[in-house]
């Protein structure tokens, strides 16, 4: 995203890497959809694996786009994990989409102004703000909705049942 900023500038760089990580989320969601859910499905016992299915049906799409607000899980697996959900591929997309536009704006715009220390600045301070008003929308909405957002372990997939 930095690279496209510098190279495309910053609105053609936002359009590119936008477009590519959604074509990616795209992919790995379908892949996990395609073959994680059929493998799982010969892995896990039937009821183990519909309780954890009932366990993640609680994710609300406020959880969802804050999932996607922090940068320290990975995008890819998010999007592994998801594929393995209930979830339709529209709360996905929109999620997705949404989800990452301020992640992206922050490093195309730092690759596109990296010879103005001051933009450098605001960007920085502005990554802190949405990153640690992620945290706290995550922290406040776990407090306020224990049962959508628990905090709890999902039930376990052993498959020696």
């Amino acid at each position: 995203a930095v690279g496209a900023g510098m190279v495309l500038g910053p609105v053609w760089g936002f359009v590119t890497v936008w477009v590519g990580a959604m074509l990616g989320a795209y992919l790995g969601f379908w892949f996990a959809r395609t073959f994680g859910q059929p493998l799982l499905r010969r892995l896990v016992a039937p009821h183990r694996l519909e309780r954890v299915q009932h366990w993640l049906q609680r994710i609300d799409m406020p959880l969802l786009l804050v999932v996607r607000l922090l940068p320290v899980l990975s995008f890819n697996l998010i999007n592994y994990a998801l594929g393995l959900t209930p979830i339709s591929w529209w709360q996905f997309t929109w999620t997705t989409g949404v989800g990452i536009v301020p992640g992206i704006v922050l490093m195309v715009a730092f690759g596109a102004h990296l010879h103005d220390w001051r933009m450098l600045t605001i960007m920085t301070v502005g990554a802190l703000l949405v990153g640690g008003g992620g945290y706290l929308m995550l922290r406040r909405r776990m407090a306020t909705h224990p049962a959508q957002c628990t905090t709890s372990r999902p039930p376990a997939l052993r498959t020696d049942e």
